[in-house]
């Protein structure tokens, strides 16, 4: 179990991508709770913090990117590594205040297509987000027959 919180702190890509390959060695990760909130975290930290996170045997995740630098190339990573975690059943992310727009959103939905999903928590206020990221929710929800408790 990883738990590390630098909200608050002036970390920035250097730190995120210090993190990813460093989690990259933690095979057996199982939950991790991390939290960028209020930092200085743009997309070539997010991404190479996504990566890291690409463990199969990973189960919890949290990640707090709120009122960071982030947007969609960190949003479309997290998607990408994600589909690589079969056995994630709780998820919360939160983006709200960043530079996340539909794109980003909807690569971020794929990677969360799950048969295991039972958990969803998504924090998306102050985005950039549309209609368009309304209805591939929609259509994601319609996907998640596990699902039993989902956060908006």
């Amino acid at each position: 179990e990883l738990e590390l919180d630098l909200s608050g702190t002036t970390v920035a890509d250097g730190t995120g991508a210090a993190l990813g390959q460093s989690l990259m060695a933690c095979a057996c990760l199982v939950k991790a709770n991390l939290n960028f909130r209020n930092t200085k975290l743009g997309d070539r930290g997010g991404r190479a913090l996504a990566a890291g996170l690409n463990r199969p045997g990973l189960e919890d995740l949290t990640v707090l990117l709120s009122n960071s630098a982030v947007g969609d190339v960190t949003a479309t990573a997290f998607g990408v590594s994600l589909c690589s975690c079969p056995k994630l059943h709780r998820t919360v992310i939160s983006f709200c205040g960043t530079m996340l727009n539909d794109a980003g959103f909807e690569a971020l939905l794929g990677g969360l297509v799950s048969k295991k999903l039972q958990e969803l928590d998504l924090r998306l206020d102050d985005t950039l987000i549309t209609d368009k990221s309304g209805i591939a929710l929609g259509k994601f929800l319609r996907s998640c027959g596990r699902m039993t408790t989902i956060t908006l």
